[in-house]
């Protein structure tokens, strides 16, 4: 019964997560997409370069706490004083350095329009650093139904306000505008859901405490950032402002659904995988059903954007986007690819091994920095993006590798749950491109919407079939033990 109620917290932990990253990436592509129609590239790439820079500072002085504090046993209420006090110093020194480095970025660039941009985004900084570092125990106690409405308020600003300044102003003031309205929201339902006041204390023995482990934490946060942007930072540079804002719009689409799986499969599972850690049994069947259900998932998601990708373009965001397709195409292989590797971190956390995970990423940083400059050198947008896939995929099978090894089963056993999503999501790909051809060379939205919905059809009828006819207990074996779980608990 413990270990029935655990799977099924952890289910429905993960429903709410999901929720939480479907309806805010929904909300967000939504905004995007919009704010594509009201606003040129060159906007896009502006406020592309304030985030990679912020990002890069934020990294460089993670402390890993909020982790630590997941990851350890037993009551945590004593350290979050202490934890509070350190973010807000923290965070006002982050501002600090980003009102110094935004002359030397703007001059980098060549973009003196960055300078007022970084110098109010300072302001946000500062403001998220007073989060009540209460909010941490909804992730540890797997409530995330209160973690949806702590992060659904902050998307709904963002988004409701960047509208709003984009149709007013026009310019990339409406892009800061929303993040700055996000941050003071985001401070406020911290204090909303979490009552308990805070109040400033250091203790150099708790923080220590906690930094012995969130040091590798920090170690590959810094290098995930690396991963993460450095092909912005070498496109910007290479192909320009409004390079780069084509680039980072087909990010954001492409990666629509790895981004989310990433988040998920992270804020889900290590809490949960914490807990188990001392079965083998239960980690080993708890992971696979993770990797089935991201496979289930990225698949026919990340292979129907790489068909629709010209279309798609074409059709909702508008004819001076086309540049971006061919990279577009292969930003959705990559998220695939790295949906699949995100599975593995938080089991290699769980089990004490945070170090490994970060050598993983190292290992994926230097692949990337060998590639990214001469691909975009040569192929532009379409090889920067080439560079990052090959990346991951270096990464996500020397990641997979370990796990089998944590787990003490065989490579192929390990990743068997994601092979027939790999087959279902193959013949939808196929479908879509069949209806593609048959439209061929007109592009509209009934063509567009042919294809989605033909995709999700076929998807639907080979997941079926494969349940019905090879006794693949896919989508309906996984709903049944749901179900069973539920009425268990």
């Amino acid at each position: 019964m413990p270990r029935r109620r655990l799977l099924y917290r952890a289910m429905k932990a993960g429903f709410w997560a999901f929720a939480i990253r479907g309806i805010g990436r929904a909300m967000t592509i939504t905004r995007t997409l919009i704010l594509a129609r009201l606003l040129a590239p060159t906007e896009f790439g502006l406020m592309g370069i304030a985030v990679v820079v912020m990002l890069l500072l934020d990294r460089l002085s993670q402390t890993g706490f909020t982790e630590a504090l997941i990851q350890r046993e037993g009551d945590i209420d004593e350290y979050l004083d202490s934890t509070w006090t350190i973010e807000i110093i923290r965070n006002v020194i982050l501002a600090g350095l980003l009102l110094l480095a935004a002359p030397l970025v703007a001059m980098f660039y060549v973009a003196p329009e960055l300078l007022p941009i970084l110098r109010v985004l300072a302001i946000s900084v500062v403001v998220r650093g007073f989060t009540n570092t209460g909010v941490v125990a909804f992730r540890r106690a797997l409530e995330f139904d209160k973690q949806f409405r702590f992060e659904l308020s902050q998307r709904i600003t963002e988004v409701v306000v960047g509208i709003a300044a984009a149709i007013i102003l026009r310019n990339v003031w409406a892009l800061v505008f929303g993040v700055l309205a996000s941050s003071v929201v985001r401070v406020v339902m911290s204090f909303v859901l979490v009552p308990q006041g805070r109040r400033l204390e250091f203790n150099r023995a708790k923080a220590r405490d906690l930094f012995s482990f969130g040091k590798w934490v920090l170690v590959s946060g810094v290098m995930t950032y690396f991963v993460m942007n450095l092909d912005d930072l070498v496109v910007g540079k290479l192909v320009g402002v409004a390079g780069l804002g084509l680039y980072r719009m087909a990010f954001t689409i492409s990666q629509a659904v790895a981004t989310e799986l990433a988040q998920v499969t992270n804020q889900v599972t290590f809490p949960a995988y914490s807990q188990v850690q001392g079965s083998l049994a239960r980690l080993t069947s708890a992971y696979r059903q993770t990797l089935h259900a991201v496979a289930f998932l990225a698949f026919p998601a990340a292979l129907g954007v790489f068909v629709v990708a010209q279309d798609f373009t074409a059709v909702v965001l508008g004819e001076h986007w086309l540049p971006m397709v061919r990279a577009l195409q292969i930003m959705s292989i990559g998220g695939l690819i790295r949906s699949l590797g995100a599975t593995a971190a938080p089991l290699l956390n769980a089990t004490g091994n945070p170090k490994m995970a970060a050598r993983y990423v190292a290992l994926k940083l230097f692949v990337l920095a060998s590639l990214i400059y001469p691909l975009a050198v040569t192929n532009g947008l379409s090889g920067a993006a080439a560079a990052t896939a090959i990346a991951s995929l270096v990464s996500t099978v020397g990641t997979l590798r370990r796990v089998s090894i944590v787990l003490k089963r065989s490579w192929l056993e390990t990743v068997r749950p994601m092979l027939f999503p790999a087959l279902h999501g193959t013949i939808t790909a196929l479908a879509i491109y069949g209806v593609r051809s048959m439209f061929a060379p007109e592009s509209g939205w009934i063509p567009l919407a042919a294809m989605i919905a033909v995709g999700a059809a076929v998807y639907t009828v080979v997941v079926q079939v494969s349940a019905r006819r090879l006794g693949y207990d896919d989508a309906v074996q996984l709903w049944a033990s749901i179900k069973g779980l539920r009425a268990a608990s």
